[in-house]
């Protein structure tokens, strides 16, 4: 076998690409374990039989153990993920979205009702507050 030869950028870039690749396919696989959810504002529904849901776990642990031999071949490096950091980027991206909920930046999708602003400010405000405090809680101390 010929021996696998990558600049730094060359494995960045794949790094980035099979960790991704993996995060899909650990996702999908939590998705199909878990099944329906109700939340708030959303629910998830399964749509897949139970039979077709255990095909596609059977495809993805499948993949992930495919994954772990190239893994081995191709001699990238295992880096590690800080959950803290994705509960970090998370809710900076809740925090922005928040703050443009407020009525001034709606007023760009057709003129918000005087009532509603006062109605939807507070709690944009108060949401977006809470997202940013979620946010610097998990950051590093400097």
């Amino acid at each position: 076998m010929n021996q696998v030869i990558l600049n730094d950028a060359q494995k960045r870039y794949l790094h980035a690409t099979f960790v991704s690749f993996e995060l899909s396919l650990r996702n999908a696989r939590s998705l199909l374990e878990q099944g329906d959810e109700t939340g708030i504002f959303y629910s998830r529904k399964l749509n897949l039989s139970p039979e077709k849901s255990k095909q596609l776990l059977d495809k993805i642990n499948q993949i992930l153990e495919e994954l772990s031999v190239f893994a081995g071949k191709i001699g990238l490096e295992k880096e590690e993920i800080v959950s803290t950091q994705i509960i970090a980027a998370d809710f900076s991206n809740c925090w922005a979205d928040l703050i443009d909920a407020r009525s001034n930046r709606l007023n760009g999708y057709g003129e918000v009702n005087p009532q509603t602003a006062a109605f939807l400010d507070p709690f944009a405000d108060h949401f977006s507050r809470i997202a940013l405090e979620i946010c610097n809680f998990v950051r590093p101390k400097q």
